[in-house]
């Protein structure tokens, strides 16, 4: 199918539960993907967001099921809540031009195995990747200021994440349960790590925490249980509850003279400390 040339906006519901939608070309002087436009077309196999398209609209394509891949040609867009959620058979997806990601955007997209950020990525809301199981790696551009609550938890094949040094929070639990996360690069430049936000990476074996942190917040690695050894810098000033519970191979971790306060059971069940 392809669209009218004079069309800007593709309305509400548009094509919606369309099952026999094999295809469709969006032109450039489409600036608005309005939500649940596409939503359920069930063998959809690509989609390419053109040049002026400016955002994509709340479930989208939720439920595309047979869509596997997602391109990007925009100049500056932003993708809202839900707009590609459940499209369990995407394998890759092109953000570039991408400035917000919305909560649970990319949710449940179990085959995603790999993600290319664009320069213009300011945000990653809450849950926006949650249980993209077959996501293997990450590298996050400096344009980057906010990752959400459980961003990427449950990606359980998730290896490595890399932030180029962003100047950037982390939420609550971004990378929990991220059981297979082995090479973490976090920069100098992270404001602040939230809790819980690497808890239950049970391969992590070493991290070295960004110079800008003042404050290892409650549970942060709880129960990473490979995690051998802690690079803390100068300048952080508590570590509190739980921060490294149930960590039992720990066994090197250096305190500086900042700390002033250390919260129960910080180091809870380190058996080897």
């Amino acid at each position: 199918a392809n669209l009218p040339q004079n069309t800007t906006i593709v309305p509400a519901g548009c094509f919606s539960n369309c099952e026999s939608l094999e295809t469709i070309e969006i032109h450039n002087d489409v600036t608005e993907i309005e939500e649940y436009a596409f939503a359920g077309c069930s063998i959809l196999d690509s989609i390419r967001i053109p040049r002026g398209c400016k955002k994509v609209g709340t479930r989208a394509f939720s439920n595309c099921i047979g869509m596997e891949s997602v391109n990007f040609m925009a100049e500056s867009a932003k993708i809202e809540s839900l707009a590609f959620y459940k499209c369990r058979n995407i394998r890759n997806i092109n953000l570039d031009g991408v400035e917000e990601i919305g909560y649970r955007a990319f949710a449940e997209c179990y085959e995603l195995r790999g993600v290319a950020f664009g320069e213009k990525l300011t945000m990653i809301d809450n849950r926006a990747f949650e249980n993209c199981k077959s996501l293997k790696s990450i590298s996050l551009p400096q344009t980057l200021n906010r990752i959400g609550k459980s961003a990427f938890e449950n990606c359980k094949s998730l290896i490595s994440i890399k932030v180029n040094n962003a100047s950037l929070t982390i939420g609550n639990r971004a990378f929990a349960k991220c059981e297979l996360l082995s090479v973490v690069d976090l920069g100098n430049n992270i404001q602040k790590i939230g809790e819980y936000a690497f808890s239950y990476c049970s391969e992590m074996e070493s991290i070295r925490i960004p110079n800008a942190i003042d404050c290892i917040e409650k549970g942060c690695f709880y129960r990473c249980e490979n995690l051998e050894s802690v690079e803390i810098p100068d300048g952080v000033r508590s570590i509190d509850d739980r921060a490294f519970a149930k960590c039992g191979n720990m066994t090197n971790v250096t305190i500086p003279n900042t700390v002033v306060e250390i919260g129960e059971r910080a180091f809870g069940e380190g058996e080897r400390l």
